[in-house]
């Protein structure tokens, strides 16, 4: 027999009851450049919400090893059962039959909020146009990806807010050993909102955030002229990363903030960011002339393809210097070109792993009197002694169908840096092309 419930009985609230050692912290983000990715589907948003727990914890995971992987004096697995014992691992017995930790002990929860709109994409003249990705969109550049998709897919207008709680101290090492990690879940946080983002290609400034709450009170952000001061309170010298692991440095001179007037925008200050990596990786002899970097030449070298005599190889360095902006790279000479003799479609890739994901990352940041441009280089130690400085284990391979593969190198010394105009802008040549790079903003 069933029971009618009697009407009008309210209904207790619910009430979450604070564990004792337990902090939690509630943080609202604005999402201050265009965002695309993220989602069940590539390169496109998730259909439920725009921003997942996962994610998000697979990022401040990220962040965590970028900023305290180095805590443990290079020893990769101190690294990794530190790391797991955090964010949480697999089921099962880890290396030495030691038992690994499972879940995460850091719960993180999101209430998402304005889902965004549609971004208007502009061409050159400001006008309207329906994909970011066009050659001539203001962003075509930064967002080459998206050249054959439609624009829907990317957003503006984000915010959501995230909970984050985990134990102050955990038990460590599986043994009676309690470890505090509140500091290393501040530093995951701090670097995630400082040169992170959400969604896809962040490291080129999409998905940028701005923490604008934190437990309810408003958040300004720092001034633009401490930036610098901010990333070394943060860093230190005496951190040591396992090899392969990339992260911050430790060196002010891999950070270069860009101070901006009052009036400008974060998309403002990040597409003047885009202008000048584009400027900086496409130096020419004039606005049509030809390249000045060595990897055109070296590909005609290397491939034989240059009958038209004005297109022989001159440029007296062989090497692939800009292979250090992450792979693979897509070389294309112009179609009249490839009639007159150039060389077919080639591919800069790792002989190993195709891909590297950037160490440049390029964002704009909300301080509290305005808007930084800030570009920073993430390093790390080579995997194998013989390895070259960012490039994937066992180097670099340049291949295409019509011709094989040819073993490249990236690497300059000085004098090969002196034949790289775009490497002599600071009045010296400078054979770090990344260090480079950033000496050259303005």
């Amino acid at each position: 027999m069933s029971r009618k419930l009697p009407d009008n009985v309210p209904v207790p609230p619910v009430k979450s009851v604070e564990k004792t050692g337990w902090v939690t912290q509630t943080r609202k983000y604005k999402v201050i450049t265009p965002l695309y990715g993220g989602g069940e589907e590539i390169q496109k948003a998730d259909s439920v919400t725009v921003v997942r727990s996962t994610e998000v914890r697979g990022h401040l995971r990220f962040w965590w090893r970028a900023t305290r992987g180095g805590a443990f004096g290079g020893n990769l697995e101190k690294m990794k059962q530190r790391e797991e014992e955090i964010w949480g691992s697999p089921g099962g017995k880890g290396k030495g039959g030691r038992e690994k930790p499972g879940p995460s002990k850091v719960s993180i929860t999101i209430a998402p909020g304005n889902r965004g709109n549609a971004f208007q994409a502009k061409d050159r003249r400001g006008e309207n146009i329906r994909n970011i990705g066009n050659p001539n969109s203001l962003d075509g550049y930064v967002a080459f990806p998206l050249r054959e998709s439609d624009a829907h897919i990317v957003l503006e207008n984000v915010d959501f807010e995230i909970t984050i709680r985990f134990p102050k101290e955990i038990t460590v090492d599986s043994v009676e050993k309690k470890v505090n990690i509140e500091k290393d879940i501040e530093f995951a946080l701090w670097a995630w909102e400082t040169f992170g983002g959400i969604g896809a290609r962040t490291r080129r400034g999409f998905g940028a955030l701005q923490c604008v709450e934190l437990n309810g009170m408003p958040i300004t952000g720092p001034k633009k002229a401490e930036i610098k001061n901010l990333i070394q309170q943060y860093l230190s010298a005496e951190l040591k990363w396992p090899s392969g692991i990339p992260h911050l440095s430790s060196n002010l001179n891999r950070y270069k903030p860009i101070l901006r007037d009052q009036g400008s925008t974060a998309i403002s200050v990040w597409r003047e960011l885009i202008k000048q990596l584009q400027e900086f990786r496409q130096f020419r002899n004039g606005r049509f002339g030809r390249s000045l970097w060595p990897e055109p030449d070296q590909i005609r070298r290397e491939t034989g393809d240059f009958v038209n005599p004005k297109h022989t190889p001159k440029h007296p360095v062989k090497k692939f210097p800009r292979g250090k902006f992450g792979l693979p790279i897509i070389f294309e000479f112009k179609k009249e070109d490839v009639r007159d003799g150039d060389p077919k479609k080639t591919t800069l890739q790792g002989a190993e792993h195709d891909r590297l994901a950037s160490p440049l990352i390029l964002r704009p940041i909300t301080c509290s009197d305005g808007v930084v441009g800030l570009a920073t280089i993430l390093e790390w130690q080579p995997i194998n002694p013989g390895d070259e400085s960012y490039t994937p284990p066992g180097g670099l391979m340049l291949t295409g169908k019509d011709y094989g593969d040819f073993p490249e190198q990236g690497n300059l010394n000085a004098a090969e840096a002196k034949d790289i105009p775009p490497l002599n802008l600071s009045g010296k040549p400078q054979p770090d092309v990344l260090q480079a790079f950033l000496d050259s903003l303005k």
